[in-house]
């Protein structure tokens, strides 16, 4: 009897599982990193309201006022007087919503210059947040 020697196969790492992992997981990681919208790094002490209702978020101007009457387009600093310009300029003509963050500070002057100049384009309702009636019925 002849007995022929079989060729040996070398071993090999197959590496198509691990890059499926891979591109999913950093889908993943894309995906769910996106959707935070950048704030302004201030403290604001929002005013206090017993009937408030949810602002959606998505798509949405925030216009953020300081109580040192620094003012934000989303996490852009801006002046009144620029605010137009910056809000034709990131959102079209005419944005969709536009909702504002004031401190309770803020004297109601540069509350009545901020919505003249927002009248300009069109905007005439303005949501605002608020804070709870009581501190101790915050729930973040």
């Amino acid at each position: 009897m002849i007995f022929t020697p079989r060729k040996r196969r070398q071993p090999g790492i197959n590496i198509v599982p691990l890059l499926d992992i891979l591109t999913i997981l950093l889908i993943f990681f894309v995906v769910t990193t996106t959707f935070k919208r950048p704030q302004p790094a201030v403290k604001i002490d929002l005013p206090a309201a017993s009937l408030t209702e949810n602002v959606p978020a998505e798509r949405a101007a925030i216009i953020t006022l300081t109580a040192d009457l620094r003012l934000f387009l989303d996490a852009m600093p801006t002046t009144i007087e620029d605010l137009p310009a910056a809000l034709r300029a990131k959102y079209g003509e005419r944005p969709q919503k536009v909702a504002l963050r004031a401190d309770r500070t803020v004297p109601l002057g540069e509350l009545i210059r901020l919505t003249q100049a927002l009248k300009g384009l069109g905007i005439d309702t303005l949501p605002t947040f608020t804070g709870p009636e009581n501190p101790a019925e915050k729930t973040d």
